[in-house]
This record gives C-alpha cells, structure tokens and sequence, in this order.
C-alpha cells in the first residue's frame, strides 16, 4: 500500500496542530443536533476560512502522490455529495490502510472481525480497496471493501444496483446514521459493516491534520531497499542473464499452457471444441486488459464461440457481442453525428437473437482512465472479427495454431509474425475507424489490434493453446 499524500494540500491543514481541539469531536455520531454548525464554525476559526466556513466534501477523484516523488495516480470514487460535516472520504482510506484503530473490530451486529489483508487501493471505478481478505466471525472472506464517511452514502451513490459492487465483503463508515446495519448487496444479502470512529487510535482530528500535511522538506529521504543478494549482480553475466530470462519465461508459457489444459478438461465433449473454448475465453479476458478481464470473461461464458461461428458477418457477431454484453444504445440515446444508423442496424441484427443470452448490466464495464483504444465497444468489436468460421479463432483453432508453430519449428519468428497477422483482422465495420464508442467521434485512427495487446494475446493465450493442444 503506497503512502498516500494530498497532491496541493490546502495550507490550511498543511498547519493544522493536531493537539488543539478537535473540530470533528463536535459532530455527534447519528445526527447533528447542532454539531455540524459547532464544527462549521470550529474549522473557520481553525483554518482562517480557507473551505468558506465548512469542509469541504470529497471530490469526485481524489488525487494522490506517493511520498517519494515517484508518481501521481487518480482515483475514481464518489460524487462530491458527502455531508459537509464529515471529512473527506480519502481520509477514511487512509485509516482503513494504515490499520489507524485500537483493539478488535466488530461488526454492527457483534461479530469480531479480523482484518488478514487491507487489499490494494482501487485506481479505477467501482470499490475502494480490492482483494481484501478479513474473517467475519468464523467466515473467511475474499473479496473489495468499500469506505464511506456514513453509512447512506452507499445507497445515495447507487451501489446496491451497481454491479460492479457484488462482490464488497465489508462496508467500513467513518459515522453511523440511520442506515447503519441495514445496507443490502444488489441480490438482497445484508451487507457486513464496520463503524471506524468509536474504535479510531487517536482523534479524528490529528488523523485529518495528518493526512494534509506534507512530507516535511527537512525530512531525510527513504533509502530503497535492496533487493536480496543484489551485492552479486554485477558478477552475473549478459550469457547468464539471458539463459535465465529464457528459462523462466519458458516456464511461464508452460504454466500458462498446462493452465489452458486444465480449462479445457472442465467442458465436455470433444476435447479440440473444449479446447478452442477455452482459448476463446483467454482471449476475451485479455482483451478486457486489467479493468474489464472479469467482465469480458463473464461475456464470453455467455456467448458460446459456437454461435459467433454460425454468423459469417462480422456486423452480426458485433452485434450478439455488444447486446448480450448491454452496450447496445437504445433509439432514444443521444449518439455521435452518423452513429445513430449503425446503432439502429445493429440493434436490428442484434433482435432476432436477444433470447440467446441474458445480457450484462452497461454498468459492470469500466471506463475510467482506460485509453480509448480499450475502451469495451471497440474491443467487442474486433473480438467479433477474431471469432468467425474463417479467422483467427475458426473451428479447431488450437490445433492449428500448434500445426503452425510445430511447422516452423527452424523459424519460429515466421511462425509469430503469422499468428500476430491474424490477430490484426480488420473491424467489423468502418465506423470504428471513427469511433471508440458510440457517444461521439473521434479523429480517424487504426481499428485493429495493437501491436502491445497482440503480444499480451501470444503470450497469454494463443502460443499457451497451441502447446496445450
């Protein structure tokens, strides 16, 4: 977890004493009752005015800068609707991170709660932290953490209908209020939650003045930490280094291969079909990157290779893909100048297969900080031109990517740029040469896939298939 530093704290708490008196004590836990004009008036006096007598509530993205210097990261979260009582909700990030409370956590409704992995702080939309793993009385659970000043919060920004939000196993609030022990997950569940405020080592207040006051100039620099045995690197050899890096990266391709396998052996049937399946699968999640993975994943199990197979025109595979995927606009969206007829063809294309698959929720796709390269409805599109009978995935795909590589064996670098060639099929249609998505054009660019997501697709799909089969 990085140290988290305010990129242009405002001065104000850059100043502030956290051993004067707490401001934040003055906002009664449930209510306000007064408190938040107490507290008004206390951060006036405190900070000379600087947030016009209130604090003011979280941005929309919090901007953070790792105290080395070494680089800025966005974060996409909540709309700037938290109560002006409360302290931003990156403070209670940072509290969550640094583990900033005494003793046992508890849920609202008594069970201990024993925090195993904070998870890593989310630098895209949907969760705060991901990969958390806490107990819950004697439930171990893996899975995203999301942190509110007050409990409301969570319904007030849509997250029991996001779902994007399905997997949080905890929710921590800063506060209590009325909706406390009562937040539910999209299909119902009671969703766990933890109160930070009464637990919190410290006060509030010192923990607020801390998190906006910078690094001090005087401060001496962290020294890296060396890596183990990194006295000997100058000794190992370019020969040695290279024989190395060959070495584990067969080793990751035979990993990857023996991976492949295995998904393979769960379908049923023809071994070749299952395999080709599963290659189609590892496809779709490369496609998605890092953000949308698990989402064009959960696409491509719901639209059977098979079927694309049975539509030789790109233009209907779009279709199925982006339908069932939810990114089809509907006739009253307000799209790009000449999207509106290819939107209106494809839902026509799209109509007399809707029954084929229930399709996703558009929200479960992520957007934030993606290049538009990646963004998902180019990304179904050139996945529709790698599945029809004759491309890159035809029927017995695997195997004949291991025919080719087999058959190349003296050169395998021919055999690369071939299977690399294959994966550069043009777009279904000329709009995606001026377009990314549907919303709004763009100058004109290449629609094909690009030569750094081609080498992702070597490495993690298609060479691993070709071995595995």
């Amino acid at each position: 977890m990085p140290t988290l530093v305010p990129v242009a704290p405002p001065a104000a708490f850059a100043a502030a004493d956290p051993t004067a008196a707490d401001p934040f004590d003055a906002v009664p836990v449930g209510g306000d009752g007064g408190g938040a004009e107490t507290h008004r008036r206390c951060v006036s006096a405190r900070h000379g005015g600087d947030f016009g007598g209130a604090l003011a509530p979280s941005p929309v993205s919090h901007v953070y800068l790792d105290r080395s210097g070494g680089g800025v990261a966005l974060t996409w979260h909540e709309p700037p609707s938290a109560p002006a009582a409360l302290p931003p909700e990156a403070v209670v990030q940072r509290l969550w991170a640094d583990r900033a409370w005494r003793g046992a956590l508890r849920t609202v409704d008594g069970r201990p709660v024993v925090v195993l992995d904070t998870g890593r702080l989310n630098m895209d939309g949907g969760p705060d932290f991901r990969d958390a793993r806490v107990r819950i009385g004697d439930d171990l659970l893996a899975g995203d953490i999301e942190i509110h000043t007050a409990s409301a919060l969570w319904r007030a920004h849509g997250h029991a209908r996001d779902p994007r939000y399905d997997a949080v196993v905890l929710h921590v609030t800063l506060h209590a209020d009325a909706q406390t022990g009562v937040l539910v997950r999209r299909d119902g569940t009671i969703l766990p939650e933890v109160v930070l405020a009464p637990v919190l080592d410290g006060r509030l207040g010192a923990h607020v003045a801390a998190f906006f006051r910078p690094p001090s100039a005087d401060a001496a620099p962290t020294a890296p930490r060396e890596l183990p045995c990194a006295w000997g690197w100058p000794a190992v050899t370019d020969a040695a280094l290279a024989t190395d890096l060959a070495d584990l990266a067969a080793e990751r391709l035979a990993r990857r291969a023996r991976r492949m396998a295995s998904d393979a052996a769960v379908g049923s049937g023809d071994r070749a079909a299952a395999l080709d399946d599963a290659l189609y699968r590892r496809v779709a999640r490369v496609l998605g990157y890092r953000v949308n993975a698990d989402t064009l994943g959960r696409l491509a199990g719901r639209v059977p290779l098979g079927a694309l197979h049975a539509l030789p025109d790109a233009r209907d595979r779009a279709a199925v893909l982006l339908g069932v995927g939810g990114l089809l606009p509907s006739p009253t969206d307000a799209l790009a100048p000449g999207a509106d007829a290819v939107a209106a063809d494809l839902r026509r294309r799209f109509a007399p297969r809707a029954t084929l698959a229930p399709s996703l929720d558009a929200r479960a796709w992520q957007r934030a900080r993606l290049r538009p390269q990646a963004t998902p409805e180019l990304r179904l599109a050139q996945l529709a031109a790698l599945t029809g009978a004759t491309s890159l995935m035809r029927p017995g795909a695997a195997r004949h990517l291991a025919a080719l590589v087999a058959g190349a064996a003296d050169h395998p670098a021919d055999a690369l740029a071939r299977v690399a060639a294959a994966c550069a099929a043009p777009p279904p249609s000329d709009f995606w040469h001026t377009h990314y998505h549907f919303a709004r054009a763009a100058p004109w660019h290449g629609a094909r896939i690009g030569e750094a997501t081609v080498a992702r697709l070597l490495t993690n799909a298609l060479l691993p298939a070709a071995l595995a089969a």
